[in-house]
């Protein structure tokens, strides 16, 4: 497809946006809810960068190899790593958050936002010809040109010959994780004003999204067990508390006195 946009790498072309949507929707709702936009959007702002660090670190260990600098800045980022990143970071930062946010409140807000981060960063994966499918023979199924990463995986497979002009037709894998990202940021963003406690659209948005994205992984090609395997970790972690939590919650109404409190 197009890896470079004007001779710059897609995933920093398309990144800028992905923030820009990841940081607006949260900040958007903590103004609705009267807290001070500036100290969130700098606990938004080093989040952001852990959650790239993490991502980062996630590739290079699944690659088992680090590339220069040009490189890695252009390619190699895998959400899983980002979103266990920001798990382990953001109590270091909690004093940044205004009075009367908590940690888990901000992440319900940053829930949506993520999804429609990551949503806008499928951009480049479809780009860049990465996270490609099997291949396939419906309407929706797309070729990759000649020496293009799909193309390579098919010829290597025996699929295609190397004289051909593009790859077979495949899953356009890309726009099903960009489908199911926004879907589980829509699920978040109605779920926030019904959440029984703070931290759990956060859970419930994670529990959605992960469980989807292990579940298309099986349609890459080829696969890449170490990517599914976090999604599937992040999934079975977010589903743990949220049990825990709806059993704490259970508890506490069943209290000597919580109706009459």
């Amino acid at each position: 497809m197009h890896p470079y946009v004007f001779g710059v790498p897609a995933f920093l072309v398309v990144l800028p946006f992905a923030i820009a949507a990841g940081m607006a929707v949260p900040l958007t709702l903590a103004r609705r809810r009267g807290f001070a936009a500036a100290r969130v959007a700098l606990f938004l702002t080093l989040t952001t960068l852990v959650g790239l660090a993490g991502a980062k670190l996630y590739s290079v260990v699944e690659r088992g190899e680090l590339g220069g600098v040009g490189d890695e800045l252009g390619i190699g980022f895998r959400y899983p790593g980002g979103i266990l990143a920001v798990l382990a970071g953001v109590p270091l930062l909690r004093r940044l958050l205004p009075t009367g946010l908590s940690l888990a409140g901000v992440l319900d807000l940053m829930a949506p936002g993520i999804g429609a981060a990551m949503a806008i960063m499928r951009v480049h994966c479809l780009l860049s010809g990465c996270c490609a499918g099997f291949a396939c023979a419906h309407a929706w199924c797309i070729a990759f040109p000649h020496a293009s990463s799909p193309f390579q995986h098919q010829m290597i497979a025996g699929l295609i010959a190397p004289s051909a002009a593009a790859s077979l037709p495949l899953h356009p894998l890309p726009v099903y994780f960009m489908l199911a990202s926004l879907g589980a940021a829509a699920l978040a963003l109605w779920f926030l004003p019904r959440a029984r406690y703070a931290g759990q659209t956060f859970l419930l948005f994670l529990v959605v999204n992960e469980s989807a994205k292990a579940a298309l992984e099986l349609l890459r090609f080829p696969a890449a067990p170490f990517v599914q395997r976090g999604s599937l970790v992040v999934a079975l972690l977010a589903a743990a508390a949220l049990l825990v939590g709806g059993l704490r919650g259970q508890r506490q109404r069943r209290a000597p006195g919580a109706e009459a409190a």
